[in-house]
């Protein structure tokens, strides 16, 4: 689970994989419908999963999710070819 509050430590990671966390950690953007927060206009993994609406489902956001998933299984997949040999 990601803690919106805590930084992410990066030097754990190797490059490759910093930039990707990187990019998913800022999908986790504060969003609190039962306090009153309008739907973000900008991607968030949270909005999608729990706001139903045009605002949230662009082409634009639809894009930066879909880049997201690639880079991240373009990881994985790296670091399992990389163990391998």
């Amino acid at each position: 689970m990601v803690d919106q509050n805590r930084p992410i430590d990066w030097k754990k990671f190797p490059t490759h994989l910093a930039f990707v966390i990187g990019a998913i950690s800022a999908n986790y953007g504060q969003y609190y419908p039962e306090n009153g927060d309008k739907i973000p206009k900008k991607y968030s993994r949270h909005a999608t999963a729990h706001g139903l609406s045009s605002r949230q489902y662009s082409k634009l956001n639809s894009l930066i999710a879909l880049m997201t998933v690639v880079s991240l299984l373009k990881s994985v997949e790296t670091s399992f070819i990389k163990k391998s040999n």
